[in-house]
């Protein structure tokens, strides 16, 4: 299926915050590198207007990366859902791991750009399934929880 559109998740977890991530994060983006740090789940994304604010740049940042699977699109059909960096969904696929637990974000003004970061715990690699599909929370037992809010496995 490359319609853009990704399948529904059967064991996805709600993502709490993590304020560790955040601090790793933010002391990574003050260092105003325009490169990615090396860090595996992590999400970073460069804008140049220095003039927009930090609400503009967290609600653009998660927008930008989400909508590598709506240009993209990814056969979910023959890989089972599985990731590969050559399908170009990276920064999509680190949001979407159904084994990510939490998440914190960052975002700092250089001099020439705004540096902003998203990191995430756990998440998966190469030639590994990005989620299990199926019916919204069909599969929160397995990972040992029966509540759903939203679709989400809640703990």
């Amino acid at each position: 299926m490359t319609t853009g559109m990704a399948r529904q998740a059967s064991k996805m977890i709600k993502l709490t915050y993590n304020c560790a991530l955040e601090k790793s994060a933010f002391e990574y983006a003050m260092q105003c590198k325009d490169a990615d740090s090396g860090y595996s789940s992590e999400n970073r994304y460069t804008f140049p207007n220095t003039a927009l604010t930090m609400d503009v740049i967290a609600r653009r940042a998660p927008n930008r990366w989400w909508l590598e699977i709506e240009n993209t699109g990814m056969d979910q059909n023959a890989d089972l859902n599985k990731f590969y960096a050559k399908n170009g969904v990276s920064h999509w696929a680190r949001m979407a791991w159904d084994s990510n637990k939490s998440v914190g974000c960052a975002a700092y003004k250089c001099p020439n750009f705004i540096n902003a970061i998203c990191r995430y715990e756990s998440g998966g690699t190469e030639a590994e399934q990005i989620y299990k599909m199926g019916p919204a929370c069909r599969r929160c037992t397995i990972i040992g929880t029966e509540k759903c809010e939203e679709g989400l496995c809640v703990f």
